[in-house]
């Protein structure tokens, strides 16, 4: 029997990219969502090189924000395009567990977090990230108005 999750996943309209360690193959990929301890994101990508147990970099491009937040990770689990096809998903998806992230990169993902379940009423329905996002509050490289 599965344990029950730790946190809520909050859904995300984000795109993002993703760097294979061992081999240093990059692909395209879309942050379905990021759970809201900010310690595990779901990616979806039309590309079938990902598998469990790889090492990656990840890098999540919040709008209107000057540079993307990076991490790295390890992918813990992943399913095939049949199997995310059932679960409404394009492509492969696959969980990333968090294992390394600059204090400042978590501070503005769970600034993310925060910001979306407001938005949503502290619920984990999908929308669009644009709706809601005022990037001078997170953004220190922003001008101020």
């Amino acid at each position: 029997m599965r344990g029950r999750r730790r946190s809520l996943r909050i859904e995300t309209d984000l795109d993002g990219t993703i760097e294979l360690q061992r081999t240093k193959d990059t692909m395209k990929c879309f942050i379905r969502n990021i759970n809201e301890e900010c310690v595990g994101v779901m990616i979806v990508t039309a590309d079938p090189r990902i598998c469990a147990k790889e090492d990656v970099n990840l890098s999540i491009f919040i709008p209107a924000e000057r540079s993307p937040v990076k991490c790295s990770g390890r992918i813990v689990w992943h399913s095939s395009a049949d199997k995310a096809a059932l679960q409404g998903v394009v492509g492969y998806a696959a969980g990333v567990f968090i294992t390394d992230i600059s204090r400042l990169d978590r501070r503005r993902l769970e600034l993310l977090v925060a910001r979306r379940k407001a938005f949503l009423g502290g619920g984990i329905e999908g929308g669009n990230d644009r709706d809601f996002w005022d990037p001078k509050e997170s953004d220190p490289g922003s001008p101020e108005v």
